[in-house]
């Protein structure tokens, strides 16, 4: 006997009650309605900005022709984004492509996550700066109010 919304299942007890948003059992037009439902609105006031790893290496490459690798770094009381100097293409470079790509979509993520997209995606395109042997380009990560969500002060 297959379980059915609100029907109790051969084997079981309790009634099989699906979760809000459950496909199980449902027609492929009633999953695609559930997706659009549940999908992130727009708001106006308070736009989403998605910035994926994809994206972030396109504007490094644009900006430097390398596919520059990304670190995140906590200097005092500041957040930066640093685009180092060390890059793919180099024979030398510590990762593999796949590592280096699953390293952006991490930062990317945190950079979306403080809700500093704009700022990074300004500030690659604006700056006259290029990283160079032992010299990164820095980008401050102004985190305004959440400060405090991301920065723990420890004597």
């Amino acid at each position: 006997m297959v379980a059915r919304w609100g029907h109790f299942a051969s084997n079981d007890s309790a009634p099989f009650w699906p979760r809000r948003g459950d496909p199980r059992g449902q027609s492929p037009l009633a999953i695609a309605r559930l997706q659009t439902h549940f999908r992130p609105k727009y708001c106006p006031h308070h736009p989403i900005q998605i910035m994926t790893g994809q994206e972030l290496h396109q504007l490094i490459v644009d900006k430097w022709g390398y596919s520059y690798d990304v670190q995140v770094r906590k200097i005092k009381d500041k957040i930066f984004v640093q685009v180092m100097w060390r890059y793919l293409e180099q024979v030398s470079f510590p990762m593999t492509e796949a590592d280096y790509f699953e390293h952006l979509s991490t930062v990317a993520t945190y950079i979306q996550g403080w809700g500093a997209t704009e700022q990074v995606r300004s500030f690659i395109q604006n700056t006259k700066n290029r990283p160079r042997q032992g010299k990164a380009v820095s980008i401050p990560i102004d985190l305004g109010d959440r400060a405090s969500e991301w920065l723990l002060n420890v004597p």
